[in-house]
């Protein structure tokens, strides 16, 4: 039989196969069995051995190419990540970003929690949370997406924010929500970033999600019974605990007791 028809039929062999185990050791167990044996009796057992070992090493080089990274940040914790492309990413407390390790075109991270991103120019960047996709060319915004609110911040250039069937384009210093029916139109905001450099600000904001803030940044607990319709707005220094709780609790008639390191107790006053 011709090289050229043994590489024909080594093709058609080839044609729909896949790697039989997920996991690349076992292939390369698998690929090292097969190269080891000694004898191959006929062509048709030379051109199922040869087809195996080439799937095998393409997925395994597959697997090795297609790999994510994750990050993680815990309570109290910030951390700063340098992406593929040279974009920057500063991961706020309580969240977590995923994105391939390598980058060609497409330029996308998965993002559960709030983020500030400072990124490169070049093909379009794309943020993705279970609330939404904001969608960039080069700018820096940030990114907050817990439970099932979404809410994103232009700092620079333009910002294309996406959410069930509604979409808005930002421009710096706006900002959009989600509401239950959608996207709200962009509203101003300035402080895209504060929480980078210790400094909350809110407007019209639920307490209850100002204090579970409070227990991301200072990795504490906090007792509080909710109240319906008490908000909160203004600025809320990050410098310690008690700076921020006495900013908080006094402007909602609430009284607040720190019992140790890690717990404390709100009152209603």
């Amino acid at each position: 039989m011709s090289d050229e028809l043994i590489n024909k039929r080594i093709d058609d062999t080839l044609r729909g196969w896949k790697s039989p185990f997920e996991v690349k050791e076992k292939s390369w167990d698998s690929i090292s069995a097969q190269l080891q044996k000694e004898e191959v009796v006929g062509i048709w057992p030379k051109v199922f051995a040869v087809a195996a070992s080439v799937v095998l090493l393409f997925g395994l080089f597959t697997m090795l190419q297609d790999s994510d990274v994750s990050y993680n940040t815990l309570a109290s914790q910030h951390q700063s990540i340098t992406l593929p492309d040279g974009s920057v990413v500063v991961m706020n407390a309580g969240s977590s970003i995923t994105f391939e390790d390598e980058w060609s075109d497409s330029r996308l991270v998965n993002l559960e929690g709030e983020a500030f991103f400072k990124v490169q120019k070049g093909s379009k960047f794309s943020v993705v949370t279970s609330n939404g996709t904001v969608e960039v060319l080069g700018t820096s915004f940030n990114v907050y997406s817990r439970d099932n609110e979404l809410k994103v911040v232009c700092k620079t250039g333009k910002v294309k924010v996406s959410a069930d069937d509604s979409s808005v384009l930002l421009t710096p210093g706006f900002a959009t929500d989600t509401e239950p029916d959608g996207l709200k139109n962009p509203y101003a905001r300035e402080n895209a970033n504060g929480w980078i450099i210790g400094e909350l600000d809110y407007e019209d904001e639920p307490v209850e999600n100002v204090f579970a803030e409070l227990e991301r940044q200072f990795g504490i607990g906090i007792e509080y019974t909710k109240s319906s319709d008490v908000v909160f707005s203004g600025p809320v220094s990050l410098e310690n605990l008690n700076t921020a709780l006495s900013i908080v609790c006094p402007a909602n008639d609430l009284a607040y007791e720190i019992r140790d390191e890690s717990r404390v107790i709100i009152t209603q006053n």
